[in-house]
């Protein structure tokens, strides 16, 4: 069983989609890694059923979650995305780690047991810094 999958969804005639699918093609295999594609053309239904509108699409599947990869498509972005893929959460308490973690993520969403908690500082920092240009939330409870 995979516990982590990067799909690509693609159409023959896409120069972006060829280009990704090289990318792809040279990741080194992960015994709990799956790393795809389909083809569009010939699977539309998959493509209907992930709601597919262009070309080439990656989702990112995980605990029977799928959330789309918007990364850059060189091979080692997309290689430490598989590698993360398989990680646990990792805490993130310093403003550097958020900075590092958000270069990777269109939002952010934080949970903290208490708003004077070091993590929940660095949340309310990294906001301020990001200043309306990336999503943040944190949860206080």
């Amino acid at each position: 069983k995979h516990s982590f999958a990067m799909v690509s969804f693609r159409a023959p005639w896409c120069q972006r989609s060829d280009s990704l699918l090289s990318t792809m093609s040279v990741l080194p295999e992960h015994p709990r890694h799956l790393v795809a594609e389909v083809d569009c053309v010939s699977s539309a239904g998959l493509a209907h059923r992930f709601a597919v509108k262009q070309y080439p699409t990656v989702l990112l599947f995980r605990d029977g979650q799928s959330q789309e990869y918007r990364g850059d498509h060189d091979v080692e972005s997309v290689a430490e995305v598989v590698r993360a893929g398989a990680q646990p959460c990792r805490p993130l308490i310093s403003t550097e780690d958020f900075e590092e973690f958000s270069r990777k993520l269109t939002g952010l969403v934080a949970f903290a047991s208490n708003a004077d908690a070091p993590g929940a500082r660095a949340v309310e920092h990294f906001a301020t810094v990001q200043a309306g240009a990336f999503p943040v939330a944190l949860a206080i409870g």
